[in-house]
């Protein structure tokens, strides 16, 4: 029987071993699903392709704020220089009850400055009327997902580093809206806001724990610059508390600026590079937001 069991499982290995080197010399048929993709206006792109793409996109957009930030610094001086530091691609996750569910938000792409100190907070208070929406829920155009596990992560020492801001990048070819089209503004913008109290819970579940789903003792504010490469939204946000259903409870704060582009047309005109219509006033912002303290 041993002797039997052994030549099976040799056969069994020297049949398989065949198998695969005959399929690996088979050319597939072609089914024709490429041509009626095409005839719909979808075209097939190599994944190979696709993901070389993605990858410069990302590379010149962080390389235009890498430069910015680089201008910044010089113009800053080296004490401000001195009490910031830049990361790059880091991790943020927090769970935060609202109603009868959970909302999760994740980060993990875009640069970061954090402080060795917290930025001021907002002293004045606002208490401009908010739009009663008994009736409309809020989350609707969120899709649900059972999630396992509901850990927060602020991937940042919590003496020291402090954050300061948040840079993000918004891709228009991959970030669609609910509906797969483009975002329109306020989805952009909106964008930006959720980033920035994603951080900012994150930081205050790191330092109150379960305490930060009451009220702050005190409030985190966070600055948010995201940009397509041409585009740039600035905000800034203000936590006071993460008790989000309660109208009794203080209220965040989120200050922003229309969009700004940061030039007209960037191209190249007779084999130069051609660059019309810069905005200075980009610079000057993120000037202001490195130096802000």
């Amino acid at each position: 029987m041993r002797l039997v069991d052994k030549l099976l499982s040799q056969h069994l290995g020297w049949g398989f071993k065949n198998y695969w080197a005959t399929q690996s010399r088979r050319n597939p048929s072609n089914s024709g699903a490429e041509k009626d993709l095409q005839g719909d206006g979808i075209f097939i792109k190599a994944s190979k392709d696709v993901l070389q793409e993605r990858l410069s996109h990302i590379h010149i957009r962080s390389s235009l704020i890498y430069k910015l930030l680089t201008e910044c610094e010089q113009n800053a001086g080296r004490d401000i220089n001195s009490q910031r530091r830049l990361l790059d691609l880091m991790n943020f996750k927090v769970a935060v009850p609202k109603r009868d569910g959970l909302l999760q938000f994740e980060v993990d792409e875009g640069k970061m400055i954090t402080s060795n100190r917290p930025l001021a907070t907002i002293e004045s208070h606002y208490d401009t009327n908010v739009p009663e929406l008994h009736h409309i829920r809020d989350t609707i155009s969120l899709p649900k997902q059972c999630m396992y596990s509901a850990d927060d992560i602020y991937s940042l020492h919590s003496n020291c580093c402090h954050p300061h801001t948040v840079f993000l990048y918004f891709d228009k070819n991959y970030l669609k809206n609910i509906h797969d089209g483009d975002a329109n503004t306020s989805q952009f913008q909106s964008r930006n806001l959720l980033i920035a109290f994603g951080v900012a819970a994150a930081r205050a579940k790191q330092i109150y724990g379960d305490m930060a789903l009451n009220d702050l003792p005190k409030p985190i504010v966070v600055q948010s610059i995201q940009t397509d490469g041409r585009t740039f939204h600035f905000g800034v946000f203000q936590l006071n508390s993460l008790q989000i259903d309660h109208s009794e409870s203080p209220r965040n704060y989120w200050f922003h600026k229309p969009n700004e582009d940061l030039f007209e047309t960037c191209k190249y005109s007779s084999g130069r590079p051609s660059l019309v219509g810069l905005n200075k006033n980009v610079f000057r912002y993120i000037c202001a937001f490195y130096k802000n303290s």
